[in-house]
């Protein structure tokens, strides 16, 4: 038995295809700011988060606080899309 067995089909590592799966994020990323509204929202508070990050100099322990909520947020509207459209469908 291999050492991958129990990974079931996996194939070796490839840059082409690793690069390929980052412009597809990207795509899936500028979908969602195009199309979703309520995410064109969320990104434009997380920036207003960020530049009162700046403003009130806050330390790296709340920075790092900030920015995972904000990915959070982001990450849970892109979920919340999909789900939907799968619902639509």
């Amino acid at each position: 038995m291999s050492e991958n067995s129990h990974f079931g089909n996996q194939q070796p590592f490839s840059p082409k295809k690793r690069a390929k799966s980052f412009v597809y994020a990207f795509k899936g990323i500028f979908y969602m700011i195009k199309t979703q509204h309520n995410f064109w929202i969320q990104m434009s508070l997380g920036i207003l988060a960020v530049i009162l990050g700046f403003i009130l100099k806050i330390s790296h322990f709340e920075w790092g606080l900030v920015i995972l909520s904000i990915g959070v947020v982001l990450a849970a509207e892109t979920f919340n899309s999909a789900v939907e459209a799968l619902t639509d469908i």
